[in-house]
């Protein structure tokens, strides 16, 4: 007989199957929103910022043609070495402004539209995993440029190894929760069903051929003659 049938076959068993079912799927419900939300909480802020700072920059690049490359020497664009990079390009691709941080190695030119700013997972020049954000700005009538592309990324391994590290600590908090639950519910269970599994006993202990036995266990004091009252209904009903 497989652990399964041997787990359904008692009515113990079956009470413990639907708990630690019971317990597992909410858990598991648990872990999923929970998974989604610290994910969405992570990367929002994150892809916030990063938007914040592509505008900005934006903003000076479309002020200052010919110029855009400044940038990098302004106080509120520097850029950090595993941090941040930008980049700037024209309508016809051309390449106008670069980070330093990106030691002379360009971004891929990014999928951008006019009307909002749109997120890519990239490899950074540094060759590390980077999260970027770029959009398409209209310029004056006139300007060469056309229209300019501004792309702002940044390296998520800390938000990545930050996301692990959640979920790690969930993972053994939840696990432990369904241990400590199913041995409570085990023994609860198993503490309830006691009075049941003694009457099970009791009632395979008794002999069909003499109805009229003490029950066992029982003495003449703690069983007196009429402690089955039952007894003649139950003859009633069958016709005896």
């Amino acid at each position: 007989m497989s652990w399964a049938r041997r787990l359904t076959a008692s009515l113990h068993g079956r009470l413990l199957l639907s708990l630690a079912t019971a317990i597992v799927v909410s858990l598991a419900v648990w872990l999923f929103i929970f998974h989604i939300l610290v994910r969405n909480e992570l990367y929002g802020s994150y892809d916030d910022s990063l938007v914040a700072h592509m505008r900005a920059l934006a903003a000076y690049a479309v002020k200052n043609p010919g110029a855009e490359g400044i940038a990098e020497y302004m106080p509120e664009f520097r850029t950090q070495q595993h941090q941040e990079f930008f980049q700037v390009w024209d309508a016809a691709g051309k390449v106008l402004a670069l980070s330093d941080s990106s030691a002379g190695r360009t971004l891929p030119l990014l999928d951008a539209k006019p009307a909002m700013p749109t997120f890519h997972d990239i490899e950074l020049p540094d060759g590390h995993l980077g999260r970027a954000v770029a959009q398409e700005f209209p310029l004056p009538e006139g300007d060469l440029r056309g229209h300019i592309v501004v792309a702002m990324a940044g390296e998520i391994q800390p938000l990545i190894d930050l996301e692990e590290r959640l979920h790690l600590f969930v993972f053994i908090g939840t696990f432990a929760t369904v241990v400590a639950s199913l041995a409570i519910a085990s023994y609860s269970v198993r503490r309830s069903l006691r009075p049941v599994e003694a009457l099970s006993q009791s009632v395979s202990a008794i002999n069909p051929e003499d109805p009229d036995a003490p029950m066992p266990g029982c003495t003449s004091a703690a069983c007196p003659a009429n402690s089955r009252p039952w007894l003649p209904r139950c003859r009633q009903w069958s016709g005896s």
